[in-house]
């Protein structure tokens, strides 16, 4: 995706014109993935991209409970792999929130790539694959997360008769922006993206936490296979205290997988994670997977009863200090959707979309229209309580409320509480 990000050109060396070779799409479903994987990785030179093999192994590896649900396409040349796109049959649902709370849910049986297909420029390639989905009956279409909007692929589904003819595209969050780093040689040279007034209270903050706490803050960088139970056990418990692990069902919610994953990447020294914890207590956590020279992080979060003390930011700005230090990657990718912290952080960027492609049909037809009307609705409501300056109170009573359904579960020992200040000012509100 780097030759996407805005203001930063990477040149490609440029190609003679060729004859368009032989194309050949080839679907491979369910448990054939894995078969596929064992002659593979016992014979290389049958894919030709050693770099594919150990995409594949990692989408399998991550998926043990839906192996079945698995497929890849493989676009090939002669005997030589061009291309992959890996993806689930599964529900992705429509769904429209008020905030945290669901309003509506509509159901997509769909192929959902694990990241876009990674293809040729190549228009007979996509339309192969769009072709396939005639033999899953049951599918109602493709998802995929984060396509670029420069993107051959994207602009493809714009200009494809096959496209324009046979299917339906919605995109229900519309454009959005996908921050990175960037990283230059130094820590210095990347802080002065910030203003001097920006930077001194960011290099204050973990000074500033330790100070109000009384605590001793410290930040621990996870990448070993002997690290993961602990790290995985102390990230959980502070997702289990979210909102969103309450009312949207997110969250690191199966441990056992994630331990197993963790392990995996460890082993192949991909796995860099971190961990803030203030006086012996875990309050934030970063989960990335940094391979090829990027370090990418699907997951954050930190305790709510942290939150004064503005811990997310504290954390990110001692991760990026630790990239600098130890196995610096070329660029750290914050991942899908929006964020202040993102667009606070990122020194680059590029516009991307989640894209569903429908077959033309009545249901969905009928369910991208009620979903739009839907999100229109939530944006409006949300319009309405801003305008008469409501939207805040009634996020907090929202998040009240099912923080209570789960208070004495989540209770922390008085010991273990974070120390109140009378004032917290300077410190930037997440």
């Amino acid at each position: 995706m780097e030759q996407f990000i805005k203001g930063i050109p990477i040149p490609r060396a440029q190609e003679a014109p060729q004859e368009k070779t032989t194309l050949k799409l080839e679907t491979v479903l369910g448990r054939d993935l894995e078969g596929l994987l064992s002659v593979w990785k016992a014979n290389p030179e049958l894919c030709g991209q050693q770099e594919i093999v150990d995409k594949l192994e990692w989408f399998v590896v991550r998926h043990p409970r839906q192996r079945d649900l698995l497929g890849a396409y493989f676009v090939r040349e002669e005997n030589t792999v061009r291309g992959h796109g890996f993806f689930l049959r599964q529900n992705r649902p429509l769904g429209a929130y008020l905030g945290e709370i669901k309003i509506l849910n509509l159901p997509i049986e769909c192929v959902r790539f694990a990241e876009p297909p990674d293809f040729p420029d190549d228009e007979r390639a996509f339309d192969e694959m769009l072709g396939s989905i005639k033999e899953m009956s049951d599918v109602h279409g493709f998802f995929v997360r984060s396509l670029p909007l420069d993107s051959f692929f994207y602009k493809y589904l714009q200009t494809s008769p096959l496209v324009r003819g046979e299917f339906l595209l919605y995109s229900p969050v519309g454009r959005l922006e996908h921050f990175v780093v960037r990283l230059p040689n130094t820590f210095e040279e990347y802080l002065q993206k910030f203003s001097s007034k920006s930077r001194s209270n960011l290099r204050r903050g973990a000074r500033k936490l330790q100070k109000d706490t009384g605590l001793e803050v410290k930040l621990a960088r996870i990448t070993s296979p002997e690290q993961v139970d602990s790290f995985v056990d102390a990230a959980v418990a502070i997702s289990k205290k979210t909102y969103q692990w309450r009312l949207a069902g997110s969250g690191l919610r199966v441990p056992e997988v994630l331990k197993r994953n963790f392990k995996f990447l460890a082993e192949r020294g991909r796995l860099r994670c971190y961990l803030l914890s203030c006086g012996g207590e875990a309050c934030a956590f970063m989960i990335c997977d940094q391979w090829n020279g990027v370090c990418y992080s699907p997951s954050v979060g930190y305790d709510p009863r942290w939150e004064q003390y503005s811990v997310g930011t504290t954390l990110q700005f001692l991760v990026l200090e630790d990239l600098f230090v130890h196995d610096r990657p070329r660029v750290f990718d914050f991942g899908t959707g929006m964020g202040g912290q993102k667009e606070l952080f990122g020194n680059a960027s590029f516009f991307d979309t989640d894209i569903y492609i429908l077959r033309k049909g009545l249901y969905t037809r009928f369910a991208s229209g009620v979903h739009q009307a839907g999100s229109a609705l939530a944006t409006s409501t949300k319009r309405a309580l801003a305008h008469y300056d409501l939207k805040k109170r009634v996020k907090k009573l929202i998040r009240q409320a099912s923080s209570a359904r789960s208070k004495e579960e989540s209770k922390p020992e008085a010991s273990s509480s974070p120390p109140k200040v009378e004032s917290n000012e300077g410190t930037k509100k997440e």
